[in-house]
C-alpha cells in the first residue's frame, strides 16, 4: 500500500469514488479546484482517495474521503487520516471536518480521535437537490469535527538509496518474487511513514524505472516538499529533470555544517576509500552496494557485492565514518541525519581508533 497526491491531469480517474463520498458534482466542484488530493493504492489498484483545503489561519479541512465498496473494513480510511495529519504537521494547526450527521459517519470520525465542536442546523437540506439517507436516516444537519495536529519530532534531513521502484530483479531478490507492486507499495509505504512535511530527503541513486512518468508518480507519494536527488548508475539525469519538482539533480553533493548541524555528510551514489574533508570530521552517505543488517533474513546468493551483511556495523567498529543508506541497510526504510550520526564513531571515538591524541 501507497499513497500518492494525484495531479490535476488525473483527476477524472477520481470521479467516481469523490462522489462517492459526495454525491452531487457541483458540490464537489465548490471545492475541488482548490484541493490537494491524495489517492491509496495497493498493488496499483485505486483504493481509496481524499482531499484537503488550506483554509487559511493555521487551519486544514478534510472536504472529501471515499474508500472503494471492495476495499472498505480493511484499515485504507485510517491510513488516509494518518497521512493527511502528516502532511499537515508543520504547517497548520487543525484539521476540521464537516460531513452530513449521519449514523455512520460521526462514529468514524470520533474513532480516529476527532471532537465534534459544533453543528449547522438544515445546510444538507440548503446544499443538496435531493433528500439524502444514510444509514436510515435522513441526513438534514452538517456537523462539525476538528482535530488538533500534534507537533511531533522537528523537521530533520533523511537519506536513502536503492529504491529501485518498478525493477522486477531486485524486487524477486528482496523475496518479493515476481510480485513488483507488492515489493513497490512496502518501499513507497515506508518512506511515507517516515517523513514529515518540514523534511529535507536525498535520494542517493537508483531510484525507480527510467521512464519521466515513473519519476513523477514517485516524486507525488512523496509527502515532504524538499526533495534531492544524487545520481546512480540504474539513473539518468534527464529523466528527474524532465519530470520536475526535485530541489536538485547532482552526481556529488554535500550537505551540512559542523558548527550549525553538528556533521557534515559528503553525498554520493558510489562508497568511496577517501573523501572531501574525511580526516576533519565529515561522513560520507553512500548507496549501491545493497549491504544487510546483521538480522536481515538470507538471500538466495551474494553476487557483484550484493548481500554483504552487517557493513554499516563494520564501519562503526572499524572508525570508518561511511555509511549505507541504502533501504537494504536500514530495514527498508530511510534513515535521518541523526540516526547516521549517532551510529557511526563520534570524533574522540574516531581519534582513539585511530591512535590519536583525544582533546
Amino acid at each position: 500500500m501507497h499513497i500518492e497526491q494525484v495531479a490535476a491531469r488525473d483527476m477524472d480517474g477520481l470521479r467516481d469514488l469523490l462522489l462517492l463520498a459526495d454525491e452531487q458534482w457541483d458540490q464537489v466542484e465548490r471545492y475541488l479546484g482548490r484541493s490537494v488530493v491524495y489517492a491509496l493504492y495497493e498493488r496499483d489498484a485505486l483504493c481509496a482517495e481524499c482531499a484537503v483545503t488550506d483554509e487559511g489561519d493555521g487551519l486544514a479541512e478534510l472536504q472529501n474521503i471515499a474508500v472503494h465498496p471492495g476495499c472498505q473494513r480493511k484499515g485504507y480510511g485510517r491510513e488516509l487520516i494518518a497521512y493527511v495529519l502528516r502532511r499537515c504537521r508543520g504547517r497548520f494547526a487543525v484539521l476540521r471536518v464537516r460531513t452530513g450527521d449521519s449514523p455512520l459517519t460521526v462514529p468514524f470520525y470520533l474513532s480516529y480521535g476527532f471532537a465534534l465542536v459544533g453543528s449547522i442546523p438544515g445546510d444538507i437540506s440548503r446544499r443538496y437537490d435531493h433528500p439524502i439517507y444514510e444509514g436510515g436516516k435522513l441526513i438534514t444537519d452538517t456537523v462539525v469535527f476538528e482535530q488538533r495536529i500534534v507537533a511531533g519530532r522537528a523537521p530533520t534531513r533523511v537519506f536513502t538509496a536503492d529504491l529501485h521502484v518498478g525493477d522486477r530483479t531486485i524486487a524477486r531478490w528482496r523475496g518479493f518474487g515476481e510480485d513488483v507492486s507488492a515489493h513497490d507499495d512496502v518501499i513507497l509505504g515506508n518512506l511515507e511513514h517516515s517523513l514529515l512535511c518540514d523534511d529535507e530527503l536525498w535520494i542517493l541513486g537508483d531510484v525507480c524505472r527510467p521512464r519521466v512518468e515513473d519519476v513523477r508518480r514517485l516524486r507525488a507519494s512523496i509527502p515532504c516538499e524538499q526533495v534531492h536527488v544524487i545520481v546512480g548508475n540504474h539513473d539518468t539525469r534527464a529523466k528527474f529533470q524532465t519530470a520536475g519538482g526535485f530541489q536538485s539533480v547532482e552526481y556529488y553533493g554535500h550537505v551540512g555544517k559542523v558548527r550549525k548541524d553538528g556533521y557534515r555528510f559528503v553525498l554520493s551514489h558510489y562508497p568511496m576509500l577517501d573523501w572531501d574533508r574525511a580526516y576533519h570530521g565529515s561522513y560520507m552517505l553512500h548507496g549501491h552496494i545493497h549491504s544487510l543488517c546483521d538480522e536481515s533474513p538470507a538471500t538466495d546468493s551474494v553476487h557483484g557485492g550484493m548481500g554483504m551483511r552487517g557493513y554499516n556495523q563494520a564501519m562503526r567498529e572499524r572508525g570508518v565514518r561511511r555509511y549505507d543508506v541504502g533501504v537494504d541497510a536500514n530495514h527498508l526504510r530511510p534513515v535521518t541525519a541523526e540516526q547516521i550520526v549517532a551510529s557511526l564513531p563520534s570524533d574522540a571515538e574516531w581519534s582513539a581508533l585511530h591512535g590519536l591524541s583525544v582533546d
